[in-house]
């Protein structure tokens, strides 16, 4: 519904703020609400996705490849930077597909550092997933969320339960309250 891209081995500025809209993906019928890459300082607040097939919101720097083994740490050009989100409402959209052992997450962050996601809620109840996931994060502060997660994963089985938070090589951040 909504892209904000840059092309290319490194982040632009994006300098954007998005603010009190609605993105409605229609009965999963839309893959992604929001789609964010390559684009530094860009700013979410008071908005609503919700219904999405694969994420209310993706966000990624421009990564690089082969990707560094962990614990190396990816050079600045490979991240995407102050990614600002709060006083959102993410809902749904975090689908985990029938036979698949992996879910998506409502929002999807990945090779962003100095950024923040805070006092948002996320209702990950109707379809398992996850509410919030990512890799290659630095200098991350996630705080003052409220994460609803199904009680299982339906595609997976009922043994496996719906994840809060799963974030792969995360280093100096901050996840509190």
């Amino acid at each position: 519904l909504l892209q904000l891209s840059s092309s290319g081995t490194t982040s632009t500025d994006g300098n954007q703020t998005i603010s009190n809209l609605t993105f409605d993906g229609k009965n999963h019928t839309v893959n992604k609400g929001i789609h964010v890459r390559a684009r530094n300082n860009v700013t979410f607040h008071d908005i609503t996705a919700k219904d999405c097939y694969q994420n209310a919101m993706y966000a990624q720097g421009p990564g690089i490849s082969p990707e560094p083994v962990f614990p190396a740490t990816p050079p600045d050009s490979a991240m995407m930077s102050n990614l600002q989100i709060y006083n959102c409402l993410f809902a749904n959209s975090g689908l985990s597909p029938i036979g698949a052992t992996w879910a998506y997450g409502t929002i999807d962050l990945h090779w962003i550092k100095d950024s923040s996601v805070h006092h948002c809620v996320f209702d990950e109840t109707a379809y398992g997933g996850f509410a919030i996931k990512g890799t290659w994060g630095t200098r991350v502060t996630i705080n003052n969320c409220d994460l609803h997660v199904a009680a299982y994963m339906p595609a997976w089985s009922s043994r496996v339960k719906g994840f809060g938070l799963e974030f792969w090589y995360l280093t100096s951040s901050d996840i509190f309250d």
